[in-house]
């Protein structure tokens, strides 16, 4: 931690538990559900630590069954936990405007829910425990199998010769016109990407929904 953020009332830790000790709510944004639990169950993890009445929240994607035994293992400890899985891009983040698939107990949820309008356009809450990440499961994969469709429709006609700014123009004046359709558009043909979604997340998050 930088010595500025030090000095401007920050304070320093180096293990979960200790995070934990010092915060009323922990969130983590992190890879995987097993990232989550090595950080909640280590030795100096985040369960070592939590106080009462404190709540963590997963920003991640995560396997709902490892969400629900989190939060149950939480309240053991009378702190409360809220999925909370963002939507939407990376320049969204940058500027506020995510979706958050957020689930859990109402009054842990409200309690948390300024914090999450920061971040957040769009706060949804989805009911118990867990919804959050089954909800943000079911909308990556819808978005992935479009986004790859969509791809295919590029690279099909890139390979029959066929003009892809026409193909766009063409498609985009129908029902298959979706934001997606932009996201592939910019990089089959304009050269760019603003997706900023990796191919190992991607395919973690499918894993992750075959397992649901």
């Amino acid at each position: 931690m930088g010595t500025d953020m030090v000095n401007r009332s920050a304070v320093e830790v180096t293990t979960p538990r200790e995070i934990a000790a010092n915060s009323g709510i922990v969130m983590l944004c992190v890879t995987t559900s097993e990232v989550v639990e090595s950080l909640i169950y280590g030795v100096d993890g985040i369960l070592a630590g939590i106080k009462e009445d404190a709540v963590v929240i997963d920003f991640g994607t995560s396997i709902p069954a490892s969400t629900r035994k989190i939060g149950a293992d939480l309240a053991a400890k009378d702190a409360g936990m809220v999925d909370a899985p963002l939507g939407r891009t990376p320049t969204h983040a940058k500027d506020g405007l995510l979706n958050i698939m957020a689930a859990g107990d109402m009054d842990t949820f409200e309690k948390v829910k300024p914090v999450l309008d920061v971040p957040g356009e769009n706060v949804f809450h989805l009911g118990e425990l867990g919804a959050g990440h089954v909800t943000k499961l079911i909308n990556n994969v819808m978005g992935m199998t479009t986004a790859c469709t969509m791809s295919q429709a590029f690279v099909v006609a890139d390979r029959a010769e066929i003009n892809k700014q026409q193909l766009f123009d063409i498609m985009s004046t129908g029902p298959s016109r979706l934001p997606f359709m932009g996201f592939c558009k910019n990089y089959a043909v304009d050269g760019l990407s603003d997706l900023g979604f990796s191919i190992n997340n991607a395919s973690k998050d499918l894993d992750y929904f075959v397992k649901l």
